[in-house]
């Protein structure tokens, strides 16, 4: 516990004293990070983070660049729900990254936070409780097109890191309860909120979540955000041609981050071009097509 408490000194530096100099930092943290073992804290002013410095760990990347994850991404959702009575869904919200610094930044939103994995519920809590936030409710449950159960694997011994958690039946699975947002969501008043955004990063789950969250599609028009990857595809029921007729019955069209409207079969493409070590093509707004905020010429 020493040595971390002496590049917790170090981190605190390079955060509010030394910024410019982070390469410096980097090469410190290079010659530390096999000798460090116990959780530092990340304070990044508005907001602090728990960093875990295991290699599978996906806070370990804030440690390294010391820099708060996907922060350009959230700032765009920020601008959406600043200023307004909105809920921000997050689904997969795994440690918090978005979670946390949502109900940090924006005061008015309430937020709910859902992941099937335990240990990264249990972290999403420790998150919560370092920057004392009392506007997130947290589930440990999966999101899919109807209420079920489904078998969960988070033994980190079977994936590349701890972002990478599967629904898939093994021996170290257990049965995990699955919601249909539709149904869950009825007990939350959604007409008080001027605005609606629901983050889908669940592992190739994205398109069973949308199914079940059509009758909010239609009453609310929530804003998705969404980040599309091979998994997606590989989903054993998903289908494009499906895909299609569910985004043309429920009007939905696809923004990207600049506002620029993309067709899906263009994201396909993508999909199929990228490398065969790459998952993702990136985060994409998902949007009822009447709607502004983003579209452009």
């Amino acid at each position: 516990m020493i040595l971390e408490n002496f590049f917790q000194k170090i981190i605190n530096y390079f955060l509010f004293e030394n910024k410019k100099k982070i390469t410096f930092y980097k090469i410190l943290f290079i010659l530390f990070k096999y000798f460090l073992t116990k959780p530092l804290i990340l304070n990044f002013g508005k907001f602090k983070f728990y960093s875990y410095p295991q290699r599978k760990d996906l806070t370990r990347w804030m440690l390294k660049h010391l820099k708060p994850w996907d922060y350009d991404q959230i700032l765009k959702l920020k601008n959406i729900l600043k200023d307004s009575r909105s809920l921000f869904i997050d689904c997969g919200s795994n440690f918090g990254a978005y979670s946390i610094v949502i109900s940090s930044l924006c005061k008015n939103t309430k937020v709910l936070s859902f992941d099937p994995s335990k240990k990264m519920i249990s972290r999403l809590k420790e998150n919560i409780k370092l920057n004392k936030l009392s506007n997130i409710q947290v589930f440990n449950y999966g999101v899919g097109e109807k209420n079920s159960e489904d078998y969960f694997n988070d033994n980190d011994n079977e994936f590349m890191n701890l972002g990478s958690y599967r629904f898939e039946k093994k021996t170290n699975s257990r049965l995990l309860k699955v919601i249909a947002l539709d149904s869950f969501l009825k007990k939350f008043q959604l007409l008080k909120y001027n605005k609606i955004v629901i983050k889908l990063d669940i592992e190739g789950y994205e398109f069973e979540a949308l199914k079940g969250l059509e009758k909010i599609i239609k009453t609310f028009k929530p804003i998705f955000f969404i980040e599309i990857s091979k998994m997606l595809l590989e989903h054993p029921n998903f289908s494009i041609n499906k895909f299609n007729y569910f985004l043309i019955k429920n009007n939905l069209i696809f923004v990207d981050l600049l506002g620029k409207k993309i067709k899906f079969s263009l994201l396909i493409k993508k999909l199929n071009n990228i490398k065969k070590n790459h998952q993702t093509i990136g985060d994409y707004f998902l949007i009822n097509k009447n709607c502004k905020l983003f579209v452009r010429s």
